[in-house]
């Protein structure tokens, strides 16, 4: 039967897998997805779970087929480039780089989560003609950690944990700013650049300010930063080469782990270290 529908021109199109009566809970947008098709049927014949030909009536229980999901975490993508999800990922706390929740009311550096050389994410102009707004780049000066931020849930000011996979508003925490919009991230669609860059001078009521926070690798404190261009449509943020080689934050186009920049949030320890005094500039190479 997955022979048959493998070579059958619905595998290349839309598949909705359904439980009994139940609207679809998961839906794969992928040309030649075979092995994941068979990764499927093998955990469904596992669990016992049987199969009717046309490989859409699912004889299971909810849990079954959430179960299924988490284990294969299926993923999709159109033609486009841009990613489809369907189900979302399991939402569970984000952790620092000590192994804390993260919190709403906590300063956090955001640093780079490989072995990648550097320190943390300033700041800074992406066009020498135009200083505002400002971009998202990753300092070429290791021991400079980065510019503080806080995070906080666009939906509720009531959640003090903040988990993966929901709604965040990303902002730097400084006495001094160059530019007179604001210290909110978001993804700037206006320029007449090819790239999407990240950039400062959101609104923490739009979509274009509010990012996701996804799991990356096995490490169980490094993170991928997402953004929802709508409800279906998911792209990570990735990094191009700037200034001087500083890698500037863009939106990619797609959510491919091998694209994106993995970060990790590290504490600011206000006790301990004067941020400010380390010389946290808003120009990343001085």
């Amino acid at each position: 039967m997955f022979q048959q529908l493998h070579e059958s021109e619905d595998y290349y199109d839309h598949f909705s897998y359904s439980v009994g009566e139940s609207e679809p809970v998961y839906d794969i947008f992928h040309e030649g997805q075979a092995e994941l098709l068979h990764k499927v049927h093998a955990e469904f014949q596992k669990m016992n779970v049987s199969i009717t030909e046309d490989f859409r009536s699912l004889k299971a229980t909810m849990n079954h087929m959430m179960e299924i999901v988490k284990k294969i975490k299926l993923s999709g993508r159109r033609s486009d480039g841009a990613v489809a999800v369907s189900a979302e990922d399991e939402v569970e706390p984000v952790k620092d780089t000590n192994g804390n929740p993260l919190k709403s009311q906590t300063q956090y550096f955001i640093q780079p989560g490989s072995d990648k050389k550097g320190g943390g994410l300033v700041p800074a102009s992406t066009d020498l003609t135009h200083l505002c707004p400002l971009g998202i780049v990753q300092t070429l000066l290791p021991f400079q950690p980065g510019l503080p931020v806080n995070f906080s849930n666009p939906s509720s000011q009531n959640d003090d944990v903040l988990t993966t996979n929901t709604d965040l508003i990303i902002e730097f925490q400084s006495p001094i700013w160059l530019c007179p919009s604001s210290k909110i991230w978001k993804v700037d669609t206006s320029s007449s650049s090819d790239k999407n860059y990240v950039t400062t001078g959101g609104s923490s009521s739009t979509r274009e300010s509010f990012f996701r926070i996804q799991k990356y690798g096995n490490d169980e404190s490094t993170y991928k930063l997402v953004h929802y261009e709508s409800d279906s449509v998911i792209k990570g943020i990735g990094a191009t080469t700037g200034f001087f080689g500083a890698p500037i934050l863009v939106l990619e186009g797609d959510n491919d782990d091998n694209n994106v920049f993995p970060v990790k949030f590290r504490e600011v320890d206000t006790s301990t270290e004067n941020v400010f005094a380390k010389g946290l500039r808003m120009f990343p190479t001085f």
